[in-house]
C-alpha cells in the first residue's frame, strides 16, 4: 500500500492514454508544468486507511524531483534516492538499505516514468469541475493495484492539490502542503550518505 502511494508523490500527475480528450488535455499541460518547474519539492501530508475505512497512519513526507531520472523521497520510514544510475532504499523498520539498478524491476517500482507508463493504459478518466478545481478520475478498466485514483488539480495554477488512491485493500489520501520551484539543489542529494548509516544492513543487488 505504501508503495502505490510512492508511485503518486514520485508521478506527481500520471498520464493516460485513455483519458477522455479534456482530461488528457489537463493532465498534459499539468505534467508539462511540473517538469518545467524542476527541480522542485513538493512537501504533503498523507493518511491510510483500511478497507473498512478505519485511519491507519497519517504522517508528512516530501518528495525531490530533478528531471525524470532523479529524485529522493523522505518518509518516516522509508527514504529514497536515485541518481539516475543507483537507487537506494532505505527501510527504518529493517535497518537495511537496498541498492537496485533504476531499470530493474525493483527499481522501477519507484521510478517517474515507469509510473507514466504503466499509466498510460488500462484505466479511463473523466474530468469534472467543482469551485477553482479540476477533479480527474481515472478508474481501471479491468485488475490492477489501484482501482481508482482521484486528483485535484487547481484550475488556475495547474499544480496538484490532492489525490486520493481507491485498492481493494483500503485508501490513502495525500493533501499537498507546499511547491518549492526552480530550486538550486547539488547532485548528491540525490545519492545515499552511506556514511549516515553506519549501522545498517546494506543489501546490493547491483553487484
Amino acid at each position: 500500500m505504501m508503495r502505490t502511494m510512492l508511485y503518486t508523490l514520485l508521478l506527481l500527475l500520471p498520464l493516460c492514454a485513455n483519458a477522455d480528450e479534456k482530461a488528457k488535455a489537463l493532465l498534459d499541460k499539468a505534467v508539462a508544468q511540473v517538469e518545467a518547474s524542476m527541480p522542485m519539492t513538493m512537501t504533503f501530508h498523507y493518511e491510510m486507511y483500511d478497507d473498512a475505512g478505519s485511519l491507519q497512519m497519517t504522517d508528512d513526507g516530501s518528495v525531490t524531483i530533478s528531471g525524470r531520472d532523479k529524485y529522493n523521497v523522505s518518509l518516516s520510514f522509508m527514504k529514497i534516492w536515485c541518481d539516475g544510475t543507483r537507487q537506494w532504499s532505505y527501510m527504518a523498520h529493517t535497518n537495511e538499505i537496498y541498492i537496485t539498478s533504476p531499470d530493474s524491476e525493483d527499481g522501477l517500482r519507484f521510478s517517474p516514468l515507469y509510473m507514466m507508463q504503466l499509466y498510460k493504459n488500462g484505466y479511463e478518466s473523466t474530468l469534472t469541475t467543482s469551485g477553482n478545481n479540476n477533479i480527474v478520475e481515472l478508474k481501471a478498466i479491468g485488475p490492477a493495484d489501484i482501482d481508482m485514483l482521484k486528483l485535484t488539480i487547481d484550475s488556475a495554477t495547474l499544480q496538484m492539490k490532492s489525490a486520493q488512491l481507491y485498492m481493494p485493500e483500503g485508501r490513502i489520501d495525500i493533501t499537498v502542503k507546499a511547491y518549492d520551484k526552480k530550486i538550486k539543489v547539488a547532485d548528491g542529494n540525490f545519492i545515499c550518505p552511506l556514511n549516515e548509516y553506519t549501522d545498517a544492513e546494506i543489501i546490493d543487488m547491483v553487484n
